[in-house]
Formats: structure tokens, sequence, C-alpha cells
């Protein structure tokens, strides 16, 4: 009885202790199953896709490759938008060998489930440029467009 007394206070006091020191960011919320977004901000699905630029044959996805794959492949399946950047990768194979490779990352906010969109862009990169594999990283977050007022005229 006397050991079964501390362990209840402390069932007590824990939640009451670090109640005042746990915080939760709205746009942390998702990854603790709480996705609440503010009344300014609207929930969007969040999608990166990464994509690597070494081809098997040695060469490598070129600049003018990437943008003909934007205009060709990307745009009609994300007309709305979406951004891009150049990125550097690296993973440790099988193996245990580190590899490194330049790369692309695509982003893309969707407010509809985009899922077969982002598939379609995955598999047709895998193709057009002979690549194993695409990284998908997907994930709720809380979005809003900070606006400049109309010009007064």
């Amino acid at each position: 009885m006397n050991r079964l007394i501390p362990s209840l206070l402390m069932l007590v006091l824990l939640p009451i202790t670090l109640g005042g020191c746990i915080r939760v960011k709205v746009h942390d919320a998702e990854r603790i199953g709480l996705t609440r977004c503010t009344e300014t901000e609207q929930l969007h699905d969040r999608f990166v896709l990464y994509f690597g630029r070494n081809k098997a044959d040695g060469s490598v996805v070129t600049e003018a490759d990437w943008q003909g794959f934007l205009d060709a492949t990307v745009s009609p399946q994300f007309p709305d938008g979406f951004s891009w950047l150049a990125s550097h990768g690296q993973w440790r194979d099988d193996s245990g060998k580190l590899w490194q490779e330049p790369g692309f990352q695509l982003i893309v906010l969707s407010k509809d489930p985009a899922t077969a969109e982002v598939q379609a862009v995955s598999e047709a990169y895998r193709q057009a440029f002979a690549q194993l594999a695409v990284l998908q990283e997907r994930g709720k977050v809380c979005v809003r467009l900070d606006q400049a007022p109309p010009a007064s005229e």
C-alpha cells in the first residue's frame, strides 16, 4: 500500500506539472493527430517529391530536361501551381555504402486529395529518366496566403 501512494501521487501531479510545459504549435498538430487551423488558415495536403538527377547510364537529368518535365507533366497535373527547388540528397544503401546525389524537390499544396496526380508525376519521372525510385512525403498543413491590399485607383 505504501508504494502505491507515491505512484498515484505521480499520476495526479505529472499532468499538472507538465501542463505548463507542453505547447502544441498549430503546424505540429497533425503530427500528433490534432489538425486544427486558425480561422485565417485552410487545411491542405502538402506533398513533397524528391527526384534524383543521376541516371543509371552515368548521365544526369539536366535543367532543360527538368524544365521540359515540368511543362509537359507537372503543370497539367497541378494547374493551380507548385514550387520546386534544386536539392542535394544523401543516403546509405543496404550494403552500407554512402551515396550522394543532386536532385529536385517538387512541393504541391492541395485542398483536395491529389494522391493520384502525385503518383502519376512520380511514375512519369521514373520512366522518363530511368530512376529506381522517387521519394514521396505527405502531410497536413495549415496554409494562409498573405496578400497586399488592392491598389486604390
